[in-house]
This record gives structure tokens, sequence and C-alpha cells, in this order.
């Protein structure tokens, strides 16, 4: 599939679109995006509880990194937040970082 068809091909232009819609607001850092179907973001000014609180009243489930440590995370990762996006679709996608922006205020 390395002309970018098929399955891969498809997760490759999901990360793609979630990375660049990201990318789009300056207090958005993407922390790693090679994880699986998931991408490693943290929001400057909002702690991890925050990040999923407000993401969770939009009815979007992210995943705290904190709960992935044992005895505590490491600073590098303190705030941070796992988005999943392989079951999604591109519209979906796009629908559901407009919904968190919103309510992250970035």
């Amino acid at each position: 599939f390395a002309n970018g068809g098929g399955v891969n091909g498809l997760l490759v232009r999901k990360r793609q679109l979630l990375v660049s819609l990201l990318s789009q607001h300056k207090d958005v850092e993407i922390l790693g995006e090679n994880a699986g179907h998931h991408i490693l973001i943290r929001i400057k000014g909002l702690s991890e509880s925050e990040i999923v609180g407000l993401a969770r009243e939009e009815k979007i489930k992210v995943y705290p990194v904190s709960s992935y440590f044992i005895g505590g995370v490491s600073a590098k990762y303190e705030s941070s937040v796992l988005l999943g996006y392989g079951a999604l679709s591109e519209k979906q996608i796009d629908e559901g970082v407009k919904r968190l922006v919103k309510a992250w205020n970035v």
C-alpha cells in the first residue's frame, strides 16, 4: 500500500488531517503523532483533568496519559492526552477538532 491506498493510506490521511487541524492552534502542542491510531497532545494552560473534562462536556473521549504510568507521570508528559482517530471518518475528525478547540478555548 505504498501508493497511499488501502487501509494504511486511509490511516495516514486521517493522521495528517488531525495533525494539520490541531497545528493551526498555537496552544495545542503535538508531542507525538506516531502512536498507532492516536496522537499525543498537550494544551498549554490546561491540566490533564481540565482537558479531559472539557472534552467530555462535548461528548468526546480523550485518554489521559497519567493512567498509563506507574508511580506518576514524568514531567515530559504532564498534562498530556491521547486522541484516537482510527475509527473516525475524516468528517468526524474535522467536526471533533472544531468542537474540541472551542471547548479548550485555543
